[in-house]
């Protein structure tokens, strides 16, 4: 009846320790995969700041450098008007000796030439053409359309060869081409046109003028009807916005995409250079999924010529391929895999000190119950009035109780270490009792016989002996 409730107990305290241990390993896990969580997020938005910081750096570079190209021709057009400035009457060859002094390609990418535009009425249009063509131009001639009351005649345009098409042109027949001049002479301000292609592109790709007005020398005019009166002429720079980006895009090195749009809405009608050159009816789709879907993007507006373009801006794959993307998912693979080993390791060892303390609270329950056992049986054999006797394996007496004293006279100090028949047997001990004996302790195994012993005295008496064995967890005696 008392094994019962201990027996109770046990189980209660296993399930309670198998619960605890299941409790403290899903808590050491969910932390870690909390700490995991948030060291990833870290990591992602060191990432992503790294990468946005190097996009923008790049992005700002490349729209620094499209501003200065665009703007550049307009310190050449500037040159041109301090030759008019210097001198009473710009001759053709004046003009060519200082587009000639120039190095178009480095100095001014994307201008194909530098031209002067003459604004002349129409009914001195003759005395125009006699006059340019008594300047060295013997082939000068004109070409308009429609009969606007004055011209915007292209009187000089250099270098001559790649631009002849354009001498002669009458650029005001066209309304885009007219509205920008106009607006330029009264303004008084670089102004670049809206897109256009230019007549001596034979590719017909996205062109366009940058003009800037040259009043007579001596006068400073102030208004917008001062200015058309003193108007000499306008200087201007045709510009191919594909010469524009030649070598922009290289600076970047591969690393981002951009889309040059007119204005600040971004669709394919507006769309002046796309760098990867997609279908137009891919630019929309891309624009409309945030540039493709690509990582980062930007958009910045700038000012060229009194007009707004739209850089549209994105990273490539190429970006975003040299940027360290993989270590959030590092930190977050090793996170989860520590995780588990921590929280394997703590059901390990509360699984483990539960089997220890088991083992123990067995171990001790065991020893409790051998040394009860003992005393018991030492309690029983010290007081029988019997002799009793315990000795080692090699039959060498290690315990006598006070029976065996009574009995045969001999303390435990006298007997102890000796084997019982070295002093017990004499004369009359049967021989034959003596080698059952014998036998019996060689075989380990127990026997009773009755022989002859002898006292300490010298008297013999008549004893029944039972001997035992005792055999430790492996079976030896």
């Amino acid at each position: 009846m008392s094994l019962l409730p201990q027996r109770l107990r046990d189980i209660l305290a296993a399930a309670g320790q198998a619960r605890l241990s299941l409790v403290l390993t899903i808590v050491t896990f969910i932390t870690g995969l909390a700490l995991t969580a948030w060291f990833t997020s870290l990591a992602t938005e060191h990432y992503h700041i790294e990468a946005q910081l190097r996009f923008d750096r790049l992005a700002d570079r490349l729209t620094g450098e499209v501003q200065r190209r665009m703007n550049q021709s307009v310190y050449g057009l500037k040159g041109a008007r301090g030759v008019y400035a210097a001198s009473k009457s710009v001759e053709r060859a004046e003009f060519a000796a200082y587009v000639a002094s120039r190095d178009l390609t480095s100095e001014f990418p994307g201008a194909v030439g530098f031209g002067f535009i003459q604004r002349v009425q129409r009914g001195d249009l003759a005395q125009f053409i006699a006059a340019e063509r008594a300047d060295g131009a013997p082939d000068f001639a004109v070409r308009t359309i429609g009969d606007a009351p004055d011209l915007y005649i292209v009187k000089f345009i250099e270098p001559y060869e790649p631009n002849r098409v354009a001498r002669g042109y009458d650029v005001g027949s066209e309304t885009i081409r007219r509205t920008a001049i106009e607006l330029a002479i009264r303004t008084g301000e670089p102004t670049l046109t809206p897109r256009l292609v230019l007549v001596q592109d034979t590719l017909g790709r996205t062109g366009f003028h940058y003009l800037l007005p040259v009043y007579r020398n001596g006068t400073h005019p102030s208004t917008p009807e001062e200015r058309m009166a003193a108007l000499d002429g306008v200087l201007y720079a045709p510009m191919v916005i594909d010469e524009v980006f030649a070598n922009v895009m290289e600076g970047a090195d591969s690393m981002l995409d951009v889309e040059v749009f007119e204005g600040t809405v971004l669709i394919s009608q507006n769309l002046l250079y796309d760098a990867d050159r997609l279908p137009v009816s891919a630019v929309d789709a891309q624009v409309a999924t945030r540039h493709g879907g690509r990582l980062l993007s930007k958009e910045i507006p700038i000012s060229v010529g009194g007009r707004t373009w739209t850089l549209a801006m994105t990273s490539t794959p190429k970006f975003e391929a040299e940027l360290h993307n993989h270590i959030p998912l590092l930190v977050g693979t090793s996170g989860t895999v520590v995780s588990l080993l921590l929280s394997g390791l703590v059901f390990s060892l509360i699984i483990g000190r539960a089997r220890a303390l088991g083992l123990a609270r067995q171990m001790t329950a065991s020893l409790r119950a051998s040394e009860t056992e003992a005393r018991r049986l030492a309690m029983v054999a010290s007081r029988t009035s019997n002799a009793v006797i315990i000795t080692d394996a090699r039959s060498q007496i290690e315990w006598v109780n006070d029976g065996f004293t009574r009995i045969t006279g001999y303390t435990a100090d006298e007997a102890r270490g000796h084997k019982p028949g070295s002093f017990l047997q004499g004369p009359q001990t049967d021989a034959a009792a003596i080698a059952e004996m014998r036998a019996g302790l060689a075989a380990g195994a127990g026997f009773k016989v009755e022989l002859v012993n002898y006292r300490k005295s010298g008297e013999a008496y008549w004893v029944a002996i039972e001997v035992q064995p005792l055999h430790d967890p492996d079976g030896h005696v």
